[in-house]
């Protein structure tokens, strides 16, 4: 089992993705938004590495983050920056949260008022990749985000929020993007093609979401 497994890559902050690599790391670094193309910034990871071959890996996630967030300011991209340090042993707390959540969604889902207030806070919620038809449809929404936005909508938001805020050890989150909590899900918003649907119905964080 790997101390911790990062994505220089964008878009992967995502509780599909943690809890598919719950069973192989302890801790994941990735951005819920896009990266620049130049990505992490090596040489003072690769430096406190050697200067502290010891490290913790909490204290590494740390560097990783901080180093990546200053170089992306540093050439004027900060404001859409994000990067989050998570510990992927708490991720089974979210997913039996969330469940719950998804069991009243999918309950509220028989009255039409519910559905329409359901899918204003999600449109209203922190959402990455551009989501437009300039951009195309990443359908990723920020979870904690979401949940807050769905306090009094639903019963159980608060304790998705509680366990993300635990599982979530560290992040940095730019300016263009103050309500990001450090997880993304998959929301349509969009209507989905049914390939989507399909592909998601190996990932779903919940049988009653989907």
């Amino acid at each position: 089992k790997f101390d911790y497994i990062g994505f220089d890559a964008c878009l992967m902050a995502t509780m599909e993705v943690a809890n598919m690599l719950k069973p192989y790391a302890n801790y994941m670094i990735a951005s819920e938004e896009t990266e620049p193309g130049y990505g992490w910034e090596y040489t003072s990871i690769i430096n406190k590495m050697v200067g502290n071959p010891d490290i913790d890996p909490v204290e590494l996630g740390k560097v990783i983050v901080d180093t990546y967030y200053d170089s992306t300011a540093a050439i004027g991209q900060g404001a859409s920056a994000t990067l989050s340090l998570v510990d992927l042993n708490k991720v089974d707390d979210i997913m039996k949260a969330f469940n719950e959540v998804a069991i009243n969604m999918n309950d509220a889902a028989k009255d039409k008022a519910s559905i329409t207030a359901i899918t204003s806070k999600a449109n209203m919620s922190e959402n990455y990749g551009g989501n437009n038809s300039y951009e195309g449809y990443t359908n990723m929404v920020d979870l904690g985000d979401f949940m807050k936005n769905m306090n009094g909508v639903v019963d159980g938001t608060d304790k998705v929020v509680d366990a993300i805020e635990a599982a979530v050890l560290y992040q940095r989150v730019g300016s263009g993007l103050p309500d990001s909590t450090g997880l993304a899900f998959f929301y349509p918003l969009t209507t989905p093609t049914m390939a989507e649907l399909n592909y998601n119905r190996n990932l779903t964080l919940s049988p009653y979401y989907m």
